[in-house]
């Protein structure tokens, strides 16, 4: 089995959607690198309240079925 990384992005306190980095890339029309930048710890490390951040989230391709399209 693989795993698919999978990231949760937030603005703020509200969730925003689910899904890699490439595709969270197409739906908000950035750059697959600015999805890992919501990742890093420079981007956690700034004081906003309302900054968008992704959480990375790993687990087996079969755990993602109906939620992730194929």
């Amino acid at each position: 089995m693989s795993s698919k990384v999978v990231y949760a992005v937030y603005k703020g306190e509200s969730f925003l959607d689910l899904g890699t980095a490439e595709e969270l890339a197409r739906k908000f029309k950035v750059k697959r690198e600015t999805v890992w930048f919501w990742n890093s710890p420079a981007n956690k490390k700034r004081n906003r309240k309302n900054r968008i951040i992704a959480i990375k989230i790993e687990k087996e391709e079969e755990e993602w079925k109906g939620y992730l399209q194929q």
